[in-house]
């Protein structure tokens, strides 16, 4: 192959996409069957170009399901650790695979600090997902 994967962040990536693409696609494609092809129609009339009307009319009604599928897919991808164990290498180790040569170590000091800070982290970025939620979500018009 030109670009090698093997043993490298790519193959990691391609297998993580690989493994969480159906959840993520049903977060989007409920936000998907809420948009009717009416605005479609309404926006090819109107002369918008299909680039266009994606990026005005799609895409801000599909925010709210991206960005829910996105943050569900980063946190559970942080517990996960098959697809890790088996593809990283000494110089490309995930979270989870740290945590695991930890335990097989017995540097359980070690292991509770980075549990935590991985836990800490993940606190970080569920509080702004829910920022981003609350900014850019369907708000409710009193």
């Amino acid at each position: 192959m030109p670009v090698p994967v093997i043993g490298t962040l790519i193959i990691i990536s391609l297998a993580y996409i690989t493994r969480y693409m159906s959840v993520a696609l049903r977060f989007v494609s409920t936000s998907m069957l809420q948009i009717h092809s009416e605005l479609e129609e309404a926006a090819q009339v109107a002369g918008g170009r299909w680039w266009v009307n994606f990026r005005r009319i799609y895409l801000p009604l599909l925010r709210p399901g991206i960005m829910a599928g996105w943050f569900w897919v980063m946190v559970h991808a942080y517990r996960e650790l098959t697809i890790a164990l088996m593809l990283a290498r000494s110089r490309n180790r995930t979270a989870a695979v740290v945590i695991y040569d930890l335990w097989e170590n017995g540097s359980f000091s070690l292991l509770s600090a980075f549990g935590v800070l991985i836990f800490g982290l993940l606190i970080v970025l569920v509080w702004i997902g829910q920022v981003i939620g609350r900014r850019f979500g369907v708000q409710e018009q009193i």
